[in-house]
């Protein structure tokens, strides 16, 4: 039976543990396929959270809260981020060749790594970056929303032209 409380691991020990791996996550001794996972009703990872080269994954819960990092690197079925979701540090999305869209009120305390998002055509107007903002290799974005702030960037040669960075 699959717990009706928050997930909330310490998930750098978790990691440490062996508690997720090979595209099954475990919490309190089971283990869950990423479609059960995703059944659960709440989302709250207090430390990292590495799902790094599931390209299987093709969705995330909404409302999802992640303290530390996010590693979602080579997840190439992923189209899109749920809602409401919020990363502490970093947000690694580096090879997500079908990301197409990032959330409306997207947050990202570290870097945002999309390097490689091949189908990704816009951002959210709203985004909002603590660290460095990569997009090399987004070959489908167009433009920056305007407004958005970040520390530094990594832009494609195609937006270079289009935004004098200070």
């Amino acid at each position: 039976m699959m717990p009706n409380k928050p997930l909330s691991l310490d998930t750098h020990q978790a990691l440490e543990l062996g508690l997720i791996k090979k595209g099954q996550i475990w919490f309190n001794g089971k283990g869950y396929t990423v479609e059960e996972f995703l059944k659960l009703k709440s989302y709250k990872v207090d430390g990292d959270l590495d799902l790094y080269g599931c390209n299987s994954l093709k969705s995330l819960p909404p409302d999802l809260k992640v303290g530390g990092d996010l590693d979602l690197e080579g997840c190439t079925s992923l189209k899109s981020l749920p809602s409401g979701l919020k990363v502490g540090g970093d947000l690694n999305l580096k090879g997500c060749s079908s990301l197409e869209s990032l959330p409306s009120g997207l947050k990202v305390g570290g870097d945002l790594y999309l390097n490689g998002c091949t189908s990704l055509e816009s951002l959210p107007p709203d985004l909002q970056v603590g660290g460095g903002l990569f997009l090399e290799g987004c070959t489908s974005l167009k433009s920056l929303p305007p407004g958005l702030k970040w520390r530094w960037a990594n832009l494609p040669e195609h937006l270079k032209t289009k935004f004098r960075l200070i």
